[in-house]
């Protein structure tokens, strides 16, 4: 596995999101570090990895979150199947179309969370709903490109040190 960095920091968003989300929350919303760790697992890895870490994402997001259990382990690795088909297509070696991709897939993910409401017979008002929404859209896209400016920077300083 050639991109070790990147499998570390999927598994450590992951784990993070439970324990310094309620640090950087903002309006009483937080960056989605899981779905941000899905999208850079199959961005960045070989595709059983990715799955392994969406696997992973969706059982740590289940026991957290309030959705039925099972849910997002079925969602998440779709997630990631998504884009190893969209980048079959594309190149993704851009920042850019990698953050427009992770805004495609949060908006996906809360069209459906605002779905299993719906169906639930779960009354949450739409500007409440909607302020959610941009805030969290914002700061996961936020994050995603200060972590992927760090990491270019450490790639970078660490193959300038092996030369």
């Amino acid at each position: 596995m050639r991109n070790y960095p990147f499998f570390i920091l999927a598994i450590a968003l992951c784990l993070a999101h439970p324990v310094f989300s309620q640090t950087f929350q903002m309006f009483w919303v937080k960056p989605d570090l899981i779905i941000l760790s899905v999208v850079i697992a199959s961005i960045y890895l070989d595709f059983g990895w990715a799955i392994f870490i969406s696997i992973f994402a969706g059982i740590t997001k289940d026991i957290l979150g309030l959705n039925y259990f099972g849910m997002n382990i079925l969602i998440l690795p779709f997630y990631c199947y998504a884009i190893r088909e969209i980048s079959r297509k594309i190149s993704l070696d851009n920042d850019f179309i990698n953050m427009g991709i992770l805004g495609v897939v949060i908006i996906v993910n809360s069209l459906l969370l605002r779905l299993f409401f719906i169906v639930n017979n779960v009354s949450i008002e739409l500007g409440i709903f909607l302020r959610t929404f941009v805030f969290e859209f914002l700061f996961t896209v936020l994050s995603f490109f200060l972590i992927l400016q760090i990491t270019n920077y450490l790639n970078s300083s660490l193959h300038r040190r092996i030369r």
